[in-house]
């Protein structure tokens, strides 16, 4: 076909058409190529974390220590018993009181100052230069004391001494624990009873009006009766002593309802009680002892014998002298046959006074069998029979004795 002819004029003409119509597409999509998209690169971040909190030097006294959130800085004593324990305003009766001081992020040449009594003219410090920080101040003096701890860090050129952490308990008390051991008569059935209250600062908001002055008596659960606690003479006979020594007084009920002096025996020697004069070691005790007996029938020289155990135990296990125990006449009851016998008891009790040189004690056989309006029921004292209870039992802790 030649070149010129018609046909291959026409077929050179379509190619050329075609050929211009994909150029364009062609030429972007080169283009598409050849041109370099933005370029991404990792850029660091430059905006800076939160710096981390200052560390601070930080004092707390492990011992004695405060456990009531309400209260953070009054030291605290907490009691185990049979229901709930009972935390109360801190108290010992011993003459010596330690101390454990727990210190963090302290600077190393920094000086723990503890203090007894600061600001007082009978103040008394010791200096750690290191830890452990734990000492103990002798000699303390019956009532309420303060404990302060300071921790300081030496003048330098930079700047002056400061004090860079303090730590502080109030109501750190020396005074006088009565262990009040008993039956019924002194848990306290016939007297009104009212809520469970683990420490102080519930019971007073409770009711404020059967809390002693300083905290630590109040109506405790009864071993019995738990959770309901029973008021009994005890609150009553805490503030009369305190009023009468001087002295912060804390009066502990151990009344087991139902409770015969045999019952008592394993009382006494059980780690029950241990735990409990661990934390609260008593220097003084009194017993009331001997109605339930007379109402299981127990012979005059059984119930003697089960007596003098509690005695022993008290001696020989917790170091209670005769001059610390004070043994009452049981109460008197309304039927004639526990009458009877408990009549037969009291020459036995006089027999145990004489030979252990017991205490000054009251006659609560005497006592209620003169004066039945006190009395509940048969044997329990009402709200003014348990006023009562106190009064003679505050007065034979101050020396009177009845006898029986």
């Amino acid at each position: 076909m030649s070149p010129t002819s018609p046909l291959a004029r026409g077929i050179l003409a379509l190619v050329a058409i075609v050929t211009l119509a994909q150029w364009p597409a062609a030429h972007a999509q080169a283009g598409r190529e050849r041109v370099a998209g933005p370029v991404r690169m990792a850029v660091p971040d430059t905006r800076s974390s939160p710096a981390p909190a200052p560390v601070r030097p930080a004092l707390r006294f492990a011992w004695p220590r405060a456990t009531v959130a309400s209260a953070p800085d009054i030291a605290t004593t907490t009691i185990p018993a049979a229901g709930s324990s009972i935390t109360i305003p801190y108290i010992q009766t011993q003459p010596d009181l330690r101390f454990v001081l727990d210190a963090s992020h302290l600077a190393p040449d920094a000086e723990v100052v503890v203090t007894l009594d600061a600001a007082t003219p009978s103040a008394l410090s010791q200096v750690f230069e290191s830890g452990p920080y734990a000492g103990t101040f002798t000699g303390v003096g019956f009532g309420e004391h303060t404990l302060t701890a300071a921790a300081v860090e030496p003048r330098t050129e930079a700047g002056p001494q400061r004090t860079v952490a303090e730590a502080e308990l109030r109501q750190v008390a020396r005074g006088s624990i009565v262990a009040a051991m008993g039956d019924s008569t002194t848990e306290g059935l016939g007297g009104p009873f009212v809520g469970t209250y683990s420490n102080w600062v519930e019971a007073r908001q409770a009711v404020p009006s059967l809390v002693s002055a300083d905290g630590r008596n109040y109506p405790q659960p009864g071993q019995v009766e738990h959770p309901r606690a029973h008021v009994s003479f005890t609150v009553e006979l805490g503030e009369r002593l305190a009023d009468a020594w001087r002295r912060p007084v804390f009066v502990l009920n151990l009344g087991w309802s139902g409770a015969t002096a045999d019952g008592f025996t394993h009382i006494a020697d059980s780690q029950y009680l241990a735990n409990v004069f661990g934390a609260a070691l008593p220097d003084a005790y009194v017993i009331d002892l001997g109605v339930n007996d007379a109402l299981v029938g127990r012979p005059p020289d059984e119930y003697g014998a089960r007596v003098q155990g509690i005695v022993s135990s008290l001696e020989q296990r917790y170091g209670a002298t005769g001059g610390q125990i004070h043994l009452a006449c049981p109460v008197w009851s309304a039927q004639p046959r526990r009458q009877a016998l408990e009549t037969q008891y009291m020459p036995v009790l006089a027999q145990v006074r004489a030979a252990d040189q017991l205490a000054s004690a009251p006659d609560f056989f005497g006592y209620y069998g003169a004066h039945r309006d006190e009395v509940a029921d048969k044997v329990h004292p009402n709200a003014a029979g348990y006023s009562a209870m106190a009064e003679l039992w505050a007065a034979s802790l101050q020396g009177q004795d009845l006898g029986c």
